[in-house]
């Protein structure tokens, strides 16, 4: 960050997650689209106000995604299972009307997921960061500058050790969505337990076995893995666009200041 825009401390949302979580606070379900869509806009506006008192910052910025993502070129199948729904529909529409009342705190880029967009903020590690969002991608990010604060739970993240972040990395990057179908990963190696993933971590002669078994597809958990990774780990992302998310934060930052 320049010397100009640093803050002690930024706090900035997952737009699409806390939306999705707004939905749970509407007394009226979704039906129907019409008055659904002012109705959720704003219950987002008024969870943000809330989190915001629990949380408080000296800026607020909220990541949002922007369709189709980069990793779909990885993985054409990447969140291929969400279904269309009303309840989608309306939470897009929301969202759409969220970010052109508060445009100058929005930060959206062609391609990039709002995790995408919270990495390249925390990689330029010169504010205290807070991150607003359910989902557990993020735990990566979480270090002595970076927080993740849980929406539903009201409660921020344990901070891991380096070690055990990187250890969760690596298990997720195994399991893909088991447990967790949302953005369709598949599993490196299915049915693997969390006890050989332990030792395969710890042991070289345990990884290269791991690595190099054959599953019942024919495929090389090695090769499973490293798509997964590509797609899971955060830091994943094609230089050529994080250095734009990161040009925008700057530009949204000095906007923010106006």
């Amino acid at each position: 960050m320049a010397d100009n825009i640093m803050m002690e401390h930024v706090l900035c949302y997952d737009l699409s997650n806390v939306a999705y979580l707004a939905t749970a606070f509407l007394e009226q379900g979704f039906e129907t689209r019409s008055g659904a869509v002012q109705r959720l806009y704003q219950s987002i506006r008024t969870l943000c106000r809330q989190l915001y008192f629990e949380v408080k910052a000296d800026m607020t910025l909220f990541a949002c995604d922007s369709s189709p993502y980069w990793r779909h070129d990885v993985f054409p199948d990447y969140k291929a299972n969400r279904v269309d729904s009303v309840l989608r529909d309306c939470v897009r529409a929301a969202i759409a009307v969220f970010k052109s009342q508060h445009e100058r705190f929005c930060i959206e880029v062609d391609g990039c997921e709002a995790d995408d967009v919270m990495y390249a903020l925390a990689q330029q590690n010169e504010a205290r960061l807070t991150f607003i969002s359910m989902d557990g991608d993020l735990h990566q990010l979480v270090d002595q500058q970076v927080s993740i604060y849980h929406p539903r739970q009201r409660a921020f993240l344990k901070p891991l050790s380096t070690v055990q972040r990187d250890f969760e990395l690596f298990v997720k990057c195994i399991r893909g969505d088991r447990g967790d179908r949302g953005d369709n990963i598949p599993s490196a190696y299915p049915y693997v337990t969390k006890k050989r993933l332990k030792r395969a971590f710890t042991e070289p002669q345990s990884m290269q076995k791991l690595m190099t078994t054959r599953i019942a597809d024919g495929s090389i958990v090695e090769d499973n893995y490293r798509l997964n990774r590509q797609l899971i780990d955060l830091s994943q992302i094609p230089l050529e666009l994080h250095n734009e998310v990161q040009s925008v934060i700057e530009e949204t930052l000095v906007l923010c200041q106006a």
